[in-house]
């Protein structure tokens, strides 16, 4: 739902609808989508179902290739579990630098010519105040885990149960942890990590990609959405 300032000190709310013709005004923006061949787009309408038959072609023998493989191996959870502790143990800086580096284009954002672009038409206001919507997203993002995890995360992190981990108390093995107050800080850190600042990174982002597009350029609310001004109509 929209704001409409009417000029006469009114205002009036508009609910968002979008049809095909909008949409594919919006598409024909992109330059990729007039250089390239649409041998990818969404493909025309067979017997009452339209669908990108490559697209849904490559998701299917992806899926039940992954089903057929697990049910075909035995040891199909211990592979997946040594898989994702030799990820864990091997990008945990990948995914930390990107987070950093998340982090620095959103401060450039906010203090860059683009700082005033609305997320919504320009003749529009805003529903809430600063106030509340900071209230609702912070309510909505981390409040309620902060609630629950607020306590238990860094205990985690500190010491679990042996019940968790036959033969231990501590999981991360990443760095031989043997002083209990290097744990501790290292509990802290992680939790920090994961509620701080970087935290948010990946709200905003979406958040910012989604209200460009939705908002302000009329396309559905969709991820396929924000990614149309890089790949346009395929």
């Amino acid at each position: 739902m929209g704001v409409v300032d009417k000029g006469d000190g009114k205002v009036q709310y508009t609910t968002n609808s979008f049809n095909e013709k909008q949409v594919t005004e919006m598409l024909n923006r992109s330059k990729i989508g007039s250089m390239c061949k649409r041998w990818i787009s969404c493909g025309s309408s067979t017997c009452g179902i339209r669908m990108n038959w490559i697209t849904s072609f490559l998701a299917v023998v992806l899926t039940w290739g992954f089903a057929i493989i697990c049910l075909s191996n035995p040891n199909a959870g211990s592979s997946f579990a040594d898989g994702k502790k030799w990820v864990a143990q091997n990008f945990t800086w990948l995914y930390i630098l990107t987070q950093d580096v998340w982090c620095g284009f959103l401060i450039y954002l906010c203090f860059s010519r683009f700082a005033k672009i609305k997320l919504g038409k320009d003749n529009e206001v805003p529903r809430f105040n600063d106030f509340t919507w900071f209230s609702m997203l912070f309510t909505c993002g981390v409040a309620v885990g902060l609630y629950v995890f607020g306590v238990a995360e860094p205990l985690y992190f500190y010491r679990q149960p042996t019940s968790w981990l036959p033969g231990s108390s501590y999981a991360h093995t990443k760095v031989s942890i043997d002083n209990d107050a290097n744990r501790a800080q290292q509990a802290i850190f992680m939790a920090v990590y994961h509620w701080g600042i970087h935290g948010w990174v990946p709200y905003i982002l979406l958040a910012l990609t989604v209200g460009i597009v939705s908002f302000r350029w009329g396309m559905p609310m969709t991820i396929r959405s924000c990614f149309y001004p890089l790949l346009g109509d395929h």
